[in-house]
């Protein structure tokens, strides 16, 4: 809403001075000072389990995404990226998968490691996380995982390809314009994913 009011100006030079007031209702409140906080999902206790909504647990869960339909979660402790969807509070998880020395996938208990954070590439296609001292990618459709960069064992902060790179304690990971960073102990770290068609 526009409003525009007329001020009489009584000065020598005749010009008219106005008032305007600008307002809008976005059905949010963006002074509101005391917003309610409610639990989503997760019974609060530290363990695991699948469920709706607070019959679900978690184990420090590290990490968020959406697909617009699900939200995925690094849960940490639990070695698990679990999905959970918006419209019920359904929490699940994605069974991993690995290819074996023949090329065949074969299911994973859990993902190995604890989780120290996820993102999604742009198609909504991968999750990256964050685990072993690593970066990990791992297929929403297929659960298959495999290692993309960081050596199997902690180290310092060395740059390198794939493998040959070591991390320093990486925690932290988001995706911007093909471009994973990762936020390690004292260092950011980049990795071009643009030519990644796995």
């Amino acid at each position: 809403t526009i409003t525009v009011t007329g001020v009489n100006d009584e000065n020598v030079d005749g010009n008219q001075e106005y008032t305007i007031g600008l307002s809008a209702d976005l059905g949010v409140d963006l002074e509101k000072e005391n917003p309610e906080v409610t639990t989503f999902a997760g019974s609060g206790a530290e363990s695991y389990a699948d469920g709706i909504g607070t019959a679900a647990a978690f184990k420090y869960p590290k990490g968020l995404a959406s697909d617009g339909t699900y939200l995925f979660v690094g849960d940490g402790l639990n070695k698990h990226v679990r999905k959970i969807e918006l419209s019920t509070g359904d929490v699940t998880r994605i069974y991993p998968k690995e290819k074996d020395a023949d090329g065949n996938l074969v299911s994973l208990g859990h993902l190995g490691c604890d989780i120290e954070g996820l993102t999604t590439d742009s198609t909504i296609t991968n999750i990256y996380y964050l685990g072993c001292s690593g970066v990990w990618q791992l297929n929403i459709a297929s659960g298959e995982r495999k290692r993309i960069a960081g050596a199997t064992t902690f180290g310092n902060t060395v740059d390198g390809t794939g493998t040959s790179a070591t991390f320093n304690g990486p925690r932290g990971i988001t995706l911007l314009n093909n471009k994973l960073y990762i936020m390690e102990s004292a260092a950011i770290r980049v990795i071009d994913i643009s030519g990644d068609d796995a």
